[in-house]
């Protein structure tokens, strides 16, 4: 009877021990959870401040060339659209230019933000952008190419920067949308067509830095009604102001013997014919 007794014990004090090991074993599992818990948490924030640092400006539609550690914008998906930030850098060099014919025929951008980094715009960059109606060029930039925003029909305003002292042929041509034009004290040079047939333009002031207004620079704006021109003009080429059959009043801030002084060329009628008003 002592002998079946001591046996009962025994398996009572076995079970008893086999509870003990999974209470624990179950403890030790909630312990590991709430470690790993506590460890994955980390990689959640690290994937937010990831987010937060994400670049901040636009650069999975262009394409681009590195040389000597600067960044040449070669080409844009012409599907792209809306608000376009071009970097300040890409692969942690600086964008400086923005190549030939790089945003050629994006009718779709609306707005495109230039970074300072940029101090060239090449010729043709964003020909035919007919979408665009807000740019913003810094002050970085030094050079503007031929027919650079030719044909961007929804462009209403532009102000060019200190940093460029000439505009170049046909720059700003077939702008019809255009409405204002501000152009800087540094400015000595009006290129060839620069802004024909910009026939939402009603009045230009070209600053009294300004030497040399290029053939057909205003050719076909019918829509200016009135321009000044400052005494420091001493050429205006043939077909300047050709074709603005609405101009009605030239501001002349010199004297009607300094404005007989300047070369007028060919066929600016309409300048000629104008009421000319003298400063001094």
């Amino acid at each position: 009877m002592n002998s079946i007794k001591n046996r009962f014990i025994v398996v009572l004090l076995s079970f008893a021990m086999v509870l003990s090991l999974a209470a624990c074993s179950q403890s030790q599992t909630a312990e590991d959870g709430i470690t790993q818990a506590q460890t994955a948490a980390p990689t959640e924030s690290s994937s937010t401040q990831a987010q937060t640092t994400a670049p901040e400006a636009d650069s999975s539609a262009l394409s681009y060339s590195i040389t000597d550690g600067e960044v040449t914008i070669t080409d844009c998906n012409t599907l792209a659209s809306g608000e376009m930030r071009i970097p300040s850098k890409i692969e942690g060099c600086p964008v400086t230019k923005i190549g030939q014919g790089s945003f050629e025929d994006c009718s779709g951008l609306t707005i495109v933000t230039i970074p300072d980094s940029v101090t060239s715009i090449g010729s043709r960059a964003f020909q035919d952008c007919s979408g665009l109606t807000n740019l913003t060029i810094p002050n970085s930039v030094t050079d503007i190419g031929a027919y650079a925003f030719e044909g961007c029909t929804g462009l209403a305003s532009v102000m060019i920067p200190d940093s460029v002292t000439i505009i170049v042929p046909d720059t700003f041509a077939g702008c019809t949308g255009l409405t204002s034009v501000t152009l800087p004290d540094t400015l000595t040079s009006i290129g060839s067509y620069a802004f024909a047939f910009c026939d939402s333009l009603t009045s230009v002031a070209i600053p009294d830095s300004v030497t040399f207004i290029g053939d057909g620079a205003f050719a076909g704006c019918t829509g200016l009604e009135s321009v000044i021109i400052p005494d420091s003009v001493t050429s205006i080429c043939a077909s300047a102001f050709y074709k603005c059959s609405n101009l009605k009043d030239v501001y002349y801030n010199g004297t009607e013997n300094r404005w007989s002084s300047i070369n007028i060329d060919s066929d600016n009628e309409c300048l000629i014919g104008a009421t000319i008003h003298f400063g001094s």
